[in-house]
């Protein structure tokens, strides 16, 4: 079920890089991963930790089209070292025992509009197939 969830978002809104961590002590697990280094470890990957440890503790999802306007985040070191322009960070649980994680250095944001948009079509496509097995 991961693996679908994950592959659609991928497919949806296109990021540059996307991993499902969860906690694994004072570490985290990858799950999955996109356009991620397989030969190291997720704590070694080019992701805004700031954004992940923020996500974590608030228990609230982060979403910035354009990162570096935002003044919470916008002078971490990982978004300037790693050039991530765009974010997604949504906490898995709550307490939340991982996250969801997207990033995109191009010009293409995520949006608000974007995830309602997929939110829509996944709706659709649970009708849509309870209709047909109903």
């Amino acid at each position: 079920m991961l693996r679908t969830i994950h592959d659609a978002i991928v497919e949806h809104l296109k990021p540059d890089r996307a991993c499902l961590l969860t906690l694994a002590g004072k570490g985290f697990r990858a799950r999955l991963a996109h356009n991620l280094p397989a030969d190291r470890g997720p704590d070694e990957w080019p992701l805004s930790w700031s954004v992940i440890r923020h996500v974590l503790e608030s228990g609230l999802a982060v979403l910035a089209s354009d990162i570096r306007q935002d003044a919470q985040f916008a002078e971490a070191e990982s978004i300037q070292r790693f050039r991530i322009r765009s974010i997604l960070c949504v906490p898995l649980g709550a307490p939340a025992r991982g996250v969801l994680y997207l990033d995109n250095r191009s010009a293409r944001p995520f949006t608000p509009e974007s995830a309602r948009q997929k939110r829509c079509e996944q709706c659709r496509d649970r009708d849509l197939g309870a209709r047909d097995h109903g």
